[in-house]
């Protein structure tokens, strides 16, 4: 998400979305105080039909242009 912030350009992305299985805040993520940065936790995205009921919970989630996976 971070990368996104400057990459191509700095203002390439008005908005970034990060999706985390787990509760996570952006404060416990590290991420910088940066108002085009949204996250939403506890977005199980492995339970077939419940994903896009849970992706329909995030506003704007249609207007999405871009998508990166990252797993650790």
């Amino acid at each position: 998400m971070r990368q996104c912030l400057t990459y191509p350009s700095p203002s390439f992305f008005t908005r970034i979305i990060g999706l985390t299985n787990r509760h996570l805040s952006k404060e416990d993520a590290h991420l910088p105080h940066e108002p085009r940065i949204e996250l939403y936790s506890g977005m199980d995205l492995s339970r077939g039909v419940k994903v896009e009921k849970k992706l329909g919970s995030v506003p704007g989630i249609a207007d999405v242009t871009h998508v990166y996976f990252a797993g650790g």
